[in-house]
């Protein structure tokens, strides 16, 4: 059996425990952080150990030894402090998932008002990008500033880009304003965890962290129903300005009930040119060029300009040389990289974060494009297809209850991580099969059992981040393993816009050879009937054999869009397997000396 002793989310804060993270096969990972000043030292070394400064040593005694000072509760909120501030911290998850996904049902309006169907996978690509590049920096501006304020100041952030978004005259001004709210939202998202891991004891920390990723998890698929009701009865800015008084609510409560412990107090009082140096700012524009010359390839590519013109070649070649340039640049930094290397080189997180792209991508792709069959296929309103998407959230809710309840009888994480991936495979596979006229109890179990394949595994990166890292790496980790699945969603997103449209127009040309295809391509899912009978003109049997036609083409676009999904679903199974078996058990330990009850999560080798 092989012992550990965990940190907490700063030393000094909840329980104070420190020393060595985790032993893999006998041999202990040592997490070392060498930066070059005499000062970052000290200060590394204040926060990474106990008061004898002997972090990574083995106890003499069969169980992991406490180093650290007394576990006191005093330090923690309760009662009233800590439920406005776990509702603070769900409403927040709450209004960047919605975010996510509110314009789903919302995009068909959107493409009609802006005419700018070849935007769709703007609209949420743009969110997606900036999400996930700024979450890593936001991980690193909590360590080395005042959490308090920089949370606050991500939430100003999101507000201002949704009140561009709502606002937008054009197709640019609301890609760009998502681009703002992205930057935000990652602050929100990162931010979030580690003030609820700041303000509960370690023993219950997996059922918070629980709660937050359900709330993003049904947030993100009730985006569609609420998008749609609210594009329906009122306007499709509204999915926008809904967040400006959940944001205002959340910044309220967090700084009146939240109060920041000392534990980064040393790194904090570094001098303000040590600390920006360390944000890795450079590393991270490097690496939203990187994205952004992928995602406007592969959205040009094909619609805008033809896959073979030197525009789309040269943006794809960029494409390769920045993210070259990123990775060598993190190489180089190593630990004061926004990823550090001895992070990623540990093989669970590694797959823990591939697990979490995968499954993100076939999520948001999904979720996008089901709103887009049932509206263009099946001829629903936003509202409507809205509400048909309620098995997923119902499905993913089951899911993540069934993980969260059979985790305290299992402990190990990759059986969770397989069985996610699996359902998820199976549920993607059932849903390439939907067509025109698929019956509701059929596409219902389809859609469930995708959102239940979802829930499984939808924390389970979450807290390896929380169980196989030590503390000064746990904001890092946490930001990795969620921008992996922001990330997943925006190239996926992104991939399934382009495909869509190329499927779209190759089915037309091949059912409709008359007609003109970017015609009915530019009216969008919400005018498909506007337009066949346009085209029909007074002939009323030739508009519904046309309608039929358009609706199949629909169809074919969407069917190729979710096998995608059921590709990058299939992958997280092998990517999941990669992640270590060990097993999980909290134990009741005591401090002899201070007399102390603590619970430790314990993490030795499974039997």
């Amino acid at each position: 059996m092989f012992k550990t002793s965990l940190t907490d989310l700063g030393a000094q804060v909840s329980d104070n425990i420190n020393g060595s993270q985790m032993f893999d096969s006998g041999v202990e990972i040592q997490n070392t952080v060498t930066p070059s000043k005499t000062t970052e030292t000290t200060a590394l070394k204040t926060i990474g150990n106990g008061p004898s400064g002997t972090r990574g040593q083995k106890s003499s005694s069969e169980d992991p030894e406490v180093t650290g000072g007394p576990y006191e509760p005093s330090d923690l909120p309760i009662g009233l402090k800590l439920a406005v501030l776990t509702c603070c911290a769900c409403m927040a998850i709450f209004a960047l998932a919605l975010d996510t996904t509110i314009i789903a049902t919302a995009i068909p309006m959107i493409t009609r008002e802006f005419k700018s169907l070849n935007d769709i996978g703007w609209y949420g690509a743009a969110y997606f990008l900036t999400t996930c590049a700024f979450q890593l920096l936001w991980g690193r501006f909590y360590t080395f500033f005042n959490l308090k304020w920089a949370y606050l100041g991500a939430i100003i952030i999101f507000e201002i880009g949704n009140i561009v978004s709502g606002s937008a005259p054009t197709s640019i001004a609301l890609i760009f304003g998502r681009a703002i709210a992205g930057i935000g939202s990652a602050g929100i998202f990162t931010g979030s965890y580690i003030i609820i891991g700041f303000s509960v004891p370690p023993r219950h920390r997996p059922r918070y962290m629980g709660l937050l990723g359900s709330m993003y998890g049904v947030a993100s698929v009730c985006g569609p129903l609420i998008g749609g009701a609210l594009t329906d009865h009122i306007t499709w800015r509204f999915c926008f300005y809904i967040n400006i008084p959940l944001g205002t609510v959340v910044g309220a409560g967090v700084f009146i009930f939240f109060h920041p412990t000392n534990a980064n107090a040393a790194l904090q009082a570094l001098p303000t040119r040590a600390r920006l140096a360390k944000l890795d700012g450079i590393g991270t524009s490097i690496f939203v060029a990187s994205m952004v010359c992928l995602i406007t390839g592969l959205q040009w590519g094909g619609t805008v300009y033809p896959w073979r013109t030197p525009k789309i070649i040269a943006l794809l070649i960029l494409f390769g040389l920045t993210l070259t340039a990123w990775v060598s640049y993190q190489y180089y930094k190593n630990d004061n990289a926004t990823v550090p290397r001895q992070l990623i080189s540990q093989r669970s997180i590694a797959c823990g974060s591939l697990t979490s792209f995968l499954m993100g991508g076939a999520m948001f792709s999904v979720v996008f494009y089901i709103s887009v069959y049932f509206q263009a296929v099946r001829g629903t309103s936003a509202t409507t297809s809205g509400l048909y998407s309620l098995p997923i959230i119902l499905g993913l809710t089951f899911g993540v209850l069934i993980a969260g309840q059979l985790g305290n009888h299992v402990n190990r994480f990759p059986p969770f991580m397989l069985l996610s991936a699996v359902a998820a495979s199976v549920g993607a596979g059932l849903i390439t099969t939907l067509t025109p006229n698929t019956p509701l109890s059929h596409w219902c179990g389809y859609l469930a059992l995708f959102g239940i394949g979802q829930g499984i595994g939808w924390q389970q990166p979450l807290l390896l981040a929380q169980v196989f890292l030590p503390d000064a790496d746990v904001p890092t980790g946490t930001a990795l393993m969620s921008g992996s699945k922001v990330l997943g969603g925006a190239i996926l997103i992104s991939v399934s816009a382009c495909v869509f449209h190329a499927s779209l127009e190759q089915s037309l040309l091949e059912l409709l050879p008359d007609a003109n295809q970017n015609i009915i391509i530019r009216a969008g899912a919400a005018r498909l009937k506007d337009v066949v009978v346009e085209i029909a003109g007074d002939d009323s049997a030739r508009a519904i054999e046309l309608l039929g036609l358009v609706e199949e083409s629909y169809n074919r676009a969407c069917r190729r869009v979710f096998i995608g999904a059921l590709v990058v679903s299939s992958l997280a199974m092998i990517a999941s397997a990669g992640v270590e078996w060990k097993e999980i058990r909290l134990e009741e330990k005591k401090d002899v000396e201070k007399g102390h009850g603590i619970r430790l999560p314990k993490l030795c080798r499974g039997t």
